[in-house]
């Protein structure tokens, strides 16, 4: 089966392409959508040149400094759709994104708060668009831990 691929970048005054895929993405109730900042070329390079050797990595209890988001819509009926998101700052995210005013609407079940696997939530089939990227870009922007620049990138997958 082929994926095709689209990429959309935006900022969070210009959301409406990224939520009308949002929406065809979940009423198609396959493929997935993964949103990341955009960074400077001087964030990636400082990055690259202190970040510890691949094998310390792979072990390491953290994940990467720039946040990645991923939304994966229900594929059957009765089933959830998923939002989660990787990020480097250690166990208990959930816990500071609530001390910082970030939570979920009461219908989302955590599934995982993760150190390096990342955040979880089981999110209903019907949740709008509007409210999971809210969520996505309000924790990623919480959460990076490196400068960002405003600007964005989703990448829509979708079979074939």
């Amino acid at each position: 089966m082929a994926i095709a691929k689209e990429l959309i970048e935006f900022t969070r005054d210009d959301l409406g392409e990224v939520l009308g895929r949002l929406s065809e993405l979940a009423g198609a109730g396959a493929g997935w959508c993964n949103v990341e900042p955009v960074v400077s070329k001087a964030t990636l390079d400082d990055l690259r040149s202190t970040s510890p050797p691949f094998i310390v990595r792979v072990f390491s209890g953290r994940g990467s400094k720039i946040p990645f988001a991923t939304f994966v819509p229900a594929d059957r009926p009765g089933a959830a759709a998923s939002a989660g998101l990787q990020h480097s700052t250690g166990p208990r995210a959930v816990a500071r994104l609530a001390e910082a005013g970030i939570t979920v609407p009461a219908t989302w079940r955590r599934q995982q708060d993760h150190s390096k696997r990342g955040i979880v939530y089981a999110v209903p089939a019907d949740e709008s668009p509007a409210t999971i990227l809210a969520w996505l870009l309000d924790a990623a922007t919480e959460l990076a831990g490196v400068e960002l620049t405003g600007w964005w990138s989703a990448v829509f997958a979708r079979p074939e």
